[in-house]
């Protein structure tokens, strides 16, 4: 969990100097050259005066700009760590620095930590000028993720920037290369013990102890110079004041835990129940010990022990503010343990209500979790604002205890969703699957079972009569949001794109409450999605440039940016900005660091688009051959997408064609047919020689895709009838040359070219006629689509001469809609014979399927 503000203000101010520090020169001398080393490190037990000689030094350097991490357990998990960093160096970063910290607040993929720090390295680069990272207490780390994420952050760190580790012990980490390089500068514990001079001076200036010459001396010499046992020494002094210094026992730095228990067994019973009762509290005032200890004597007990040296860390001391020292906290909280035992539920129950009445709500669902307590933090987190911030919590809890808080659940799961954290949605939906399908809920999470479960065959059937009610739903704008996103994708699930732009018009505006980097993501995607599918390509490209501005602006969002290079690919697709769009799979191949089958199976059948407008045949076969291994057939969102390629290039799997067929005719009569699957099926009848029922199916979509202003599936449809036209031997001169000044008419109004270029043997003939015809008051905008046509198209080099007297007699039988088995035995080939002379008419006629080799040998007079 991400810590909160107070916490975190605890851990990162820099402790103050310490009145009447006693100076040490040398020390002094060696940190002068801190910043010509990369790390450096100071290593001594505790209480050797580390820290302290650090905020001295750093206090007269004042021109010298040092951020500070006091550093415990919970920093062993990388996205706790790197959090702690990014809040520390957050003035540094400039504008970026909000972005870059909010990329924790939810735990964000540990596994692309390093993608991360590349960024955070960037900004730092930008700063320029001198900056050092103190960490204190580093001996705590010990985990191998966050040792290796620091290593991998050093070697790429800029020269400007100066690590200072201090630490009790040797750190788990290997630093004999910057050793070596002469960029580690080390001061260790023999050089951190005081000397006899500087044991006196520190006694009687600093401690202001009254102490005999061979007093300090003995305590010189059994204390070996260690500032910590100096310290403890005159506490343990202090709380026996009729022990004489030589009847103390020797302090050093393996007995701390005995010294500290000595402190504890001296002090006033009132003193020490304070402490214990106190310790499990990230910070405190006098106010909130007044209120859990039901008393109203804290503050003058923080200052009492205070100024006793009691490891009181101020946080701020006009407010009077306090943590323990991490230390001796732990150790009370040992002494607590072992006290309260099974009841520290009840302890920690009443300072989460504590909290809570302070209005540290975050702090209060801490210790509501610790109590046990799952409904005290789920109404708490209901409390919260920050919807991001509310997902931070909603990973604690356990998914059974928000089966009945639908609002929290909703939230949930479409955080793991947005993380693609695909097993979590998953064992979410095995617990959602409880719920009663009666309920609106299942049909609202709809969207999730699309993406989980690839159930393309609910979205045909679930009533949507829910939508109308997402308004007065008792919950929270954030889950509306959801739930009208949700409504729009199964409204574009059903061709029904107004409906569905007006659901995300409405969670946009629901999120411009919130603001909720996630769902501002998803909205404006979905849109471009939406545009794109309608054909509106340039209104769709320039919602990218938003999106990917959003990814700037939140680093939280930044593992979606797989899913808007994947989109911004298929608008440049559509366009033929090829280049762009190569660059920009290869870039969402880059980016992708999880194992998601459904964003890699996107790349590649982008991947295969490209190739098949570069006419790269036999590369578009190889990312078929691909796909199928990936299971694209067993993905209902695929199918179609695929079926249309297979098609077109005489490579159908016959047993997907089938099931597809029959799927279709069944879509059809039950009128769920989404209009991409009635495309489809129209080419399946052609192909089958169907072609009458073809084109009814055709004027069907022609007709729905015009009430819609779907421009994309008009020009789409248009191409296909002007070529089921042709191979049915059609002449209507008139009707196709108006199909095609409509097709030219959308494709030049909204940028799409890539059906015009797979279309090529199909169109040319006719754009020929329009670019040549006075009569057909093309506009500029028409015209100068024409001559990009052209372009792409490139000359007309065949004219079919080439084709040999088989060849020919191959092509007669295949216009007649023969299979290639029908083929074989009316020619007395075999099949492969037959496989070999189709490939071979498909190169010399420039095409890449059988209608299409129809299409161009009519035109070229060849039957």
């Amino acid at each position: 969990m991400i810590p909160n503000q107070r916490l975190l203000t605890a851990r990162l101010r820099p402790p103050s100097p310490r009145r009447n520090f006693v100076p040490r020169a040398a020390l002094d001398a060696k940190l002068e050259r801190l910043t010509e080393a990369k790390v450096t490190l100071i290593q001594g037990a505790a209480g050797s005066g580390k820290t302290s000689l650090l905020s001295a030094f750093l206090n007269k350097r004042p021109e010298l700009p040092a951020r500070w991490i006091s550093l415990n357990a919970d920093n062993n998990e990388v996205e706790q760590f790197w959090y702690y960093v990014l809040e520390a160096l957050k003035p540094d970063l400039g504008e970026a620095g909000e972005s870059l910290l909010t990329l924790f607040v939810s735990k964000p993929h540990a596994q692309d930590i390093e993608s991360f720090l590349v960024l955070l390295v960037n900004q730092l680069e930008s700063h320029g000028g001198t900056l050092v990272l103190v960490l204190d207490d580093f001996e705590v780390i010990d985990s191998t993720a966050v040792l290796a994420s620091i290593q991998f952050f050093l070697r790429y760190a800029p020269q400007s920037f100066h690590l200072v580790l201090l630490s009790r012990s040797a750190p788990w980490m290997y630093l004999g290369d910057l050793r070596m390089a002469g960029e580690c500068l080390d001061i260790g514990e023999e050089e951190l013990r005081f000397s006899p001079e500087e044991t006196k001076r520190f006694l009687q200036i600093t401690l202001q102890m009254s102490v005999a010459e061979g007093d300090a001396e003995r305590l010189h010499r059994v204390t070996e110079g260690w500032i910590g046992g100096l310290q403890l020494t005159a506490l343990a002094l202090d709380a026996n004041r009729q022990a004489a210094v030589g009847q103390v026992r020797a302090v050093n730095k393996y007995v701390v835990d005995y010294l500290s228990n000595e402190i504890v067994s001296g002090l006033k019973e009132q003193e020490k129940r304070f402490l214990l009762q106190t310790s499990n509290l990230r910070y405190f005032n006098a106010d909130i010990c007044d209120r859990l200890l039901e008393t109203v004597d804290s503050k003058a007990m923080l200052r009492q022990l205070a100024d006793r040296h009691l490891f009181l860390v101020p946080i701020d001391e006009e407010e009077g503010i306090y943590r323990y020292h991490h230390m001796f906290g732990e150790f009370l909280q040992r002494l607590w343990l072992e006290e309260v035992g099974s009841n520290s539920a009840a302890w920690h129950a009443r300072a989460s209500a504590v909290y809570e009445g302070i209005g540290d709500v975050e702090e209060g669902i801490r210790h509501a979790l610790l109590a046990g307590r799952t409904d005290e933090a789920i109404r708490m987190i209901g409390l919260l604002e920050t919807s991001v911030q509310v997902w931070g919590h909603l990973r604690e809890l356990p998914i059974d205890a928000l089966l009945e808080h639908r609002d929290l659940l909703f939230q949930r799961l479409f955080y793991h969703l947005c993380n693609l954290e695909m097993d979590c949605c998953r064992d979410m939906m095995n617990h959602i699957k409880r719920i009663s399908r009666e309920d609106r809920l299942w049909s609202i999470l709809s969207m999730a079972r699309l993406f989980i479960e690839d159930d393309s065959t609910m979205s045909r059937s679930d009533p949507l009569d829910w939508i109308a009610e997402i308004d007065g739903m008792h919950v929270s704008d954030i889950t509306k949001a959801i739930a009208y996103m949700t409504a729009s994708m199964m409204c574009s699930f059903r061709d029904r794109h107004k409906e569905a732009l007006t659901c995300l018009d409405q969670a946009i505006r629901l999120e411009r409450k919130a603001h909720n980097p996630y769902i501002h993501f998803f909205t404006v995607t979905l849109k471009c999605q939406l545009l794109e599918k309608c054909g509106e390509l340039g209104f769709a490209e320039q919602l990218y440039r938003e999106t990917f501005q959003t990814l700037e602006k939140h680093a939280i969002v930044a593992p979606l940016k797989v899913n808007a290079l994947i989109g911004v690919a298929g608008i440049y697709l559509k366009t033929m900005r090829l280049d762009e769009a190569e660059q920009s799979l290869r870039q969402a191949e880059a980016e992708l660091k999880i194992d998601y089958l459904s964003l890699d199976m996107a790349i590649v059948y982008n991947r295969m688009e490209l190739e098949l407008l570069r006419g790269n045949r036999e590369e578009v076969l190889q990312l078929l051959l691909r796909l199928e291994t990936m299971g694209i057939y067993e993905s209902a969102h695929y199918v179609p997408a695929i079926l249309k390629y297979t098609i077109k290039l005489d490579k159908i799997r016959t047993h997907a064609l089938e099931t597809f067929e029959n799927e279709a005719e069944r879509g059809g009569q039950a009128g769920t047919l989404r209009t991409e699957e009635q495309l489809v099926y129209a080419k399946v009848l052609a192909y089958r020689g169907l072609r009458e029922k073809a084109l009814a199916q055709i004027d069907g979509v022609l007709a729905g895709a015009r009430k819609q202003a779907d421009y994309w599936t008009i020009v789409e449809a248009a191409l296909l009838k002007l070529e089921v036209m042709g191979a049915a031997g059609r002449a209507d001169k008139r009707q196709q040359l108006q199909l095609a000044r409509e097709a030219i008419h959308y494709g030049s109004s909204y940028g799409i070219k890539s059906l015009f270029v797979l279309e090529e043997p199909v169109m040319r003939p006719y754009a020929e006629l329009l670019r040549q015809d006075q009569s057909s008051e093309l506009s500029l905008t028409e015209k100068r689509f024409l001559q990009d046509l052209f372009a792409l198209w490139g000359p007309e080099v065949s004219d079919g001469q080439g084709l040999t007297d088989r060849e020919r007699e191959v092509l007669e039988v295949l216009a007649t809609g023969a299979s290639n088995k029908e083929i074989g035995e009316r020619l007395c080939i075999s099949l492969a014979t037959v496989k070999t002379h189709i490939i071979n008419i498909y190169s010399k006629l420039g095409v890449s399927g059988r209608i299409e080799a129809v299409e161009k040998a009519r035109h070229l007079g060849l039957h």
